[in-house]
């Protein structure tokens, strides 16, 4: 299993923008500078080779309490009691990550078979990220469960 505390400011994958000039397209990814310094300091940690199995990932974002919050409020958010329900959304969270991790981490995202996100507030904003390999293990979801 590998951990990594990736000490940035949790952002959204932003999308791809498209311009015509001179009468041809250019593409120009808004989040790049954003993966980069992810992938500066998941380089530090990251396997020799890329892992090349089935993946499970869990993502914890840690996002900063707002400065205004009242100190019964703060220590209900960092209890886990008042969870974080404003944006940005979880899942435009994880994609960001997982396009850092890619080609570092694991040769491809596809790789990624299980994943787990969760927002959580904090007073120092972070991210943590668990990444196991599937190899041994049968992936098993009962689908009567959620009936």
């Amino acid at each position: 299993m590998l951990i990594f505390n990736v000490n940035v400011e949790p952002e959204a994958q932003k999308q791809t923008r498209f311009r015509l000039a001179q009468g041809r397209i250019f593409t120009y990814n808004p989040s790049k500078p954003y993966i980069d310094r992810m992938k500066w300091q998941l380089k530090a940690f990251a396997p020799s080779n890329p892992l090349l199995g089935p993946i499970e990932m869990t993502i914890c974002f840690f996002l900063k309490i707002p400065k205004s919050t009242s100190a019964i409020k703060r220590t209900q958010m960092i209890a886990g009691k008042i969870l974080h329900m404003k944006k940005p959304d979880v899942d435009n969270l994880a994609y960001a990550v997982t396009n850092a991790c890619k080609g570092i981490v694991y040769k491809d995202d596809s790789q990624v078979v299980r994943l787990i996100a969760q927002k959580m507030y904090a007073d120092d904003s972070r991210i943590v990220v668990k990444i196991r390999e599937l190899n041994d293990t049968i992936f098993n979801f009962n689908l009567g469960e959620y009936d």
